[in-house]
Formats: structure tokens, sequence, C-alpha cells
């Protein structure tokens, strides 16, 4: 190769070098865009309930910890006193008075133990006899649990003892059967409860729909009738139920 070919190559290169050194010494236009989320907040749903029975109406959110059984209707009194044959009914209306739906919706008999919810005592007021028998016993007095229409009269199914549409109170429950299988100790047993499945009239199928539904409202008929034993003259059955929902599945 000449020298001045080699001349000429050098001063090529020394020109791209010039060249990129000005490229790269330049001011660049800067594309951006940006996007938020902002002020996100997130509040609680509230679930709680309310029942009526004998035109008295108690609220969960006037208890401890949304729990309440003070002041609540009391379905039966020994004001009504019972004979074989002798079907008494109590009707209780149960609401979700929340903004949350309950999925779960039970019912069960407060006791420590399998059986304890039912208690037997002797009416010594009723007369002079008193047979001895236990109307909490296995032959005692007969229950049942049936759900209606708001009408409480159109049957809409029963569930102690289950199975059907109409409850019988010959149909095998008692109040044994019942304070046995669905008792409930706060915090212990709340999984024995009887459980009352789906509103069969709610669209969204909810076990207790939210007050925002046309439909927040459940309606049952609690039947009881003496045994036919005749050592159940002069005894008492003395008994509570409790309502529940969950707010999940």
């Amino acid at each position: 190769m000449s020298a001045r070919t080699l001349k000429k190559l050098l001063l090529s290169f020394i020109v791209i070098g010039a060249l990129a050194s000005i490229t790269t010494g330049g001011t660049y236009a800067v594309l951006r865009s940006d996007t938020g989320n902002t002020a996100s907040s997130i509040a609680s749903a509230t679930l709680t309930m309310a029942n009526t029975a004998n035109a008295t109406t108690c609220n969960s959110k006037d208890g401890t910890s949304n729990a309440n059984t003070s002041g609540c209707g009391v379905l039966f009194t020994t004001a009504s006193l019972q004979y074989p044959g002798l079907l008494t009914k109590a009707n209780v209306k149960v609401t979700n008075t929340g903004s949350a739906p309950g999925y779960d919706l039970g019912l069960s008999m407060p006791g420590a133990t399998s059986g304890a919810g039912c208690v037997k005592s002797d009416n010594a007021t009723v007369g002079a006899v008193i047979g001895g028998g236990d109307p909490c016993s296995a032959t005692g007095d007969l229950f049942y649990v049936q759900e209606t229409q708001s009408d409480f009269t159109t049957a809409v199914h029963c569930w102690y003892p289950a199975g059907g549409t109409t409850c019988a109170i010959g149909g095998g429950g008692t109040l044994n059967g019942f304070a046995t299988t669905y008792y409930y100790d706060p915090g212990v047993n709340v999984a024995s409860k009887l459980d009352l499945g789906l509103d069969s009239t709610s669209t969204t199928r909810y076990a207790l729909p939210p007050s925002s539904s046309q439909t927040t409202s459940r309606y049952f008929v609690i039947g009881v009738q003496e045994g036919t034993s005749n050592t159940l003259q002069g005894e008492t059955a003395t008994f509570s139920l409790l309502w529940h929902v969950d707010s999940g599945p």
C-alpha cells in the first residue's frame, strides 16, 4: 500500500471518529407517560341479624361481639299448659340487617354438652300430681322446625326432623333429639348447629340475603307437643334456641 493511500485511510478514520464524537455528545429528546391508581380505600361490610318472636325483636348488634340473647322474644311459656295432642306453635322471623350476605344460617340449642340444652323441672304450681317423667328425654316432648313463606302458613321446607316440605309433629322430631344433635357452647361447638341451607325464595341464593336485597328475611314455625307418657304430668321442659349466621360458605 502506498503512503498516499495510507494517509487517505487515516484521514477517513479521523473523520469517522469526529462524527462519532459529535453524535455521542448530542442531546436526546425524552418520551414518557404515566398512569395512576390513587386514593384507594377498602371498607368493611357488616353482618348483623335480628329475630322477631311473639312481636318482640332483638338485634345481634345490641349485644357483645355482635351476639345478643337479651330481650329476645320467648317462644313458649308455662302460661299455656300442655297436654298430649295439643300442638303449640311459635313464629320466628329471622332478618339480615347488615350489608353483607349471610352464606350459612344455622340453629342450635345452647348447651355445654350434648342434650344439656333442654332442662327438666317439676312444675309444682300446676297441682299436686308430679309424674316424675322427663319431657327432655327420648320419649318426652315432640318438636319440629318448619320454614314457611312470610304468612307463616305456606310450607317451604321441613328442617327438623329433616325431609319433605311440611313438618308433622309425629314425624320423629323431639326436644331430646334436637338438643342432643344440635347443641352449641359459644366458641366450642358452633359446628354442631342445624344447617338451614339456602333461602328458597332468593334469586341470589344466599342463606340470608343482605339488607340491600328485596328478600332479607326468612320465616320459621317452631312446633312443640307434649309426649303421651302419663309420667309427664306436672313436668316442665326449658330450652333456648340460638340463630347463627356466617358471612362465608
